[in-house]
């Protein structure tokens, strides 16, 4: 049996490293009291109270309360520390979520093992192409709308650019968390060059990112392997994004996109004013991203089915058999899926 990993679930009881109080957890606390308080600090009435007396409400309840939470993360610890240890190999898509996993739970054997992907024929055609963007260049935010994605910092890092520079288009679900989408629109004000276009899918997606300049991700948690990165390096478009996890072990800073600290509104928009003002710039980060290294859906497959191999002739103590290119053989041409994107 294999395991894929995704997020940081077997380690966070939030599954993001992310605090109920929006704070990364650089290191997940020994004591279980202190991951029951955060889970706590995601509750909006233990929010409003910390509002009130500035984080003392939660302090309180992680000393004299919370027995019930505590005992229940203790056990969790327990389960998945277990847990991690049932399946034949654990996989990670990025290196920072296997060290991540791997600080806590020493006893899993992460293997990195990254994510292949095989772009639309439109996106490969984008990539090799030189692009002369005319007018103000187009910048996009591709995927789900929600707080810890970080939308709301670009969208206020873009109200310091110069309008007339460079147009920010949102894509993703409005629905679905519709209290934040209307923070957004309060953030972008009367904005001209700010643009909110709702859900998309996969067949949508090689006329979205043809039009485009660059691809903000700006995330304020540990993203582990954002596909938006994969898709828009494939398509030649650099990417500005969080200086954090998998978001910066997939983009080269300065090579194929840009990084800025995480969250700081002010370090996003002079990157963004970096790249709209310097042309030499965006032309080789283009170029970069234009022969980044993609690595094939078959050559994961053929990863992934040596490895099943290896394991199921390690249960019955033979020798694992060569595939012998044989999953190169059976493939057959992948049909497109059209699904809901960014909701």
């Amino acid at each position: 049996m294999a395991l894929t990993l995704h997020d940081y679930w077997f380690v966070c009881p939030r599954h993001t490293l992310q605090r109920g109080d929006g704070t990364l957890c650089e290191q997940v606390p020994e004591e279980p009291a202190a991951c029951a308080r955060c889970v706590a600090q995601g509750q909006s009435s233990t929010a409003r109270a910390d509002k009130l007396t500035g984080g003392l409400y939660s302090t309180f309840l992680e000393r004299f309360g919370l027995a019930a939470e505590r005992d229940a993360i203790a056990q969790r610890r327990i389960a998945t520390a277990e847990a991690i240890t049932w399946p034949d190999a654990v996989l990670a898509p990025t290196q920072f979520l296997a060290g991540k996993v791997h600080e806590t739970l020493p006893q899993a054997n992460v293997r990195y093992t990254p994510h292949g992907y095989d772009p639309h024929p439109e996106l490969l055609l984008r990539a090799e192409t030189e692009h002369t963007p005319a007018g103000d260049l187009q910048i996009a935010y591709l995927g789900q709308i929600s707080p810890h994605k970080g939308v709301h910092v670009l969208v206020e890092a873009f109200r310091k650019l110069d309008a007339e520079s460079a147009t920010l288009h949102i894509h993703g679900g409005l629905e679905s968390n519709s209290a934040y989408v209307a923070t957004l629109r309060q953030l972008a004000g009367d904005a001209r060059n700010i643009h909110f276009h709702g859900s998309y899918n996969n067949q949508q997606l090689p006329a979205i990112l043809s039009a485009l300049d660059a691809v903000v991700v700006p995330s304020i948690w540990y993203e582990n392997s954002p596909l938006v990165i994969i898709e828009a390096l494939a398509a030649g478009l650099p990417v500005i994004t969080s200086r954090l996890g998998g978001m910066a072990e997939l983009v080269e800073d300065g090579r194929t996109g840009l990084h800025f600290t995480m969250g700081d509104v002010d370090a996003l928009a002079a990157t963004l004013r970096t790249f709209v003002g310097d042309a030499a710039l965006r032309s080789r980060l283009s170029a970069n991203a234009r022969t980044n290294g993609r690595r094939a859906v078959i050559d994961e497959m053929s990863e992934l089915e040596a490895l099943y191999r290896s394991l199921i002739a390690a249960k019955h103590g033979v020798r694992a058999p060569s595939a012998n290119g044989a999953l190169r053989a059976r493939q057959q041409p992948m049909q497109e899926v059209s699904h809901a994107r960014g909701d």
